[in-house]
């Protein structure tokens, strides 16, 4: 099995671009609906971490798939 260094190395930059582009989605849906601007920062972090955890494992899952021996 190939490590996760080597997809690491293998993302490229459009595939980060591509990533920050859905974390800033989900930041905007996320400020639209935070009722306390208490949590907003908070929630803003959250949505963050978790959409790019999200689409790097997907991304990861896709990838091992296709490079099974």
């Amino acid at each position: 099995m190939k490590s996760f260094e080597e997809f690491w190395n293998s993302v490229t930059n459009e595939e980060i671009v591509e990533l920050a582009n859905n974390a800033n989605s989900a930041i905007a849906d996320i400020i639209s609906n935070t009722e306390n601007p208490e949590n907003l920062i908070g929630n803003q972090i959250v949505m963050v971490s978790l959409s790019i955890t999200h689409d790097i494992l997907k991304h990861y899952h896709e990838w091992i798939s296709e490079n099974q021996n």
